[in-house]
């Protein structure tokens, strides 16, 4: 009996087949928001169409005198063939040996735990029907009337939802949000601006929050002692040079008048 078994390792370029697929799971919103499971991303990937110039994984027959024993004397039993052989991910084996070790290695993906949700199924349960029979006699003759039977089953359960752990592929990175900042400009009255006062630090946590607004406002009180004292500094320079001219004005000779120009 002849059996087909694969000629050793599969060829770079089906390698890449599968990545490239596999990689286009990998963009979709399903995955970036919850992740996908192995068996998730097998069956995902099997519904992608092949590439145009893949090509079938080449098979070879065993020739009918080739027969392998085990150890034991038991003869071998040769391997099924994979159940996809038209398909770049042939099988899930192929699926974890060859191409997630690949995307694990590049930090593409990373195995996280995740939740999923089943609903439990119905249970119905039927308690047969009880007939409960009760004699009365009727007043004025000994006819009995046998009591209607009565049946009782019970209704079915609604569904339930049940919740189990199991392991993901997650992007190796979150996704980032977009934050969208209104570029409006400072206004330049604002006193402070020079060491970051009114700067936005949405994007830091609480604590460096914080922490950054204490430094700006300790930054802010140094900024005003120093523009306080360089006023104080300039209302001294110009009344010193304001009293040394009321000086030099006061030792300065006054100017003689004739009194001959007055006169006439």
């Amino acid at each position: 009996m002849s059996s087909v078994i694969l000629r050793g390792q599969p060829k770079p370029s089906l390698i890449s087949h599968g990545l490239s697929i596999v990689r286009t799971l990998l963009a979709t919103e399903q995955f970036q928001k919850a992740g996908l499971t192995t068996t998730e991303m097998y069956r995902l990937a099997l519904k992608e169409a092949p590439p145009p110039n893949f090509e079938r994984y080449q098979v070879h027959e065993n020739s009918d005198t080739e027969i392998r024993y085990t150890k034991s004397g038991q003869r071998k039993t040769p391997p099924p063939n994979p159940p996809h052989m038209e398909h770049p991910i042939r099988s899930m084996r192929f699926l974890k040996s060859q191409i997630l070790p690949i995307l694990e290695g590049l930090k593409e993906i990373r195995m996280t735990t995740g939740t999923r949700f089943h609903a439990a199924p119905e249970v119905k349960v039927n308690f047969g029907s009880a007939k409960t029979k009760t004699k009365t006699k009727a007043k004025g003759n000994g006819n009995s009337k046998p009591d209607v039977a009565s049946s009782s089953t019970a209704s079915p359960s609604s569904p339930t939802t049940i919740s189990h752990t199991v392991h993901l592929w997650m992007p190796t990175q979150k996704a980032k949000v977009t934050k969208t900042i209104d570029n409006k400009p400072t206004p330049s009255n604002v006193f402070g601006t020079e060491v970051g006062r009114g700067a936005d630090w949405d994007h830091l946590n609480r604590r460096r929050q914080r922490t950054r607004d204490e430094k700006v406002k300790h930054d802010v009180d140094i900024m005003a002692q120093v523009r306080k004292a360089e006023k104080q500094e300039k209302k001294k320079v110009l009344w010193e040079a304001f009293m040394r001219k009321k000086a030099r004005d006061a030792r300065a000779p006054k100017p003689v008048v004739d009194d001959r120009i007055s006169d006439s």
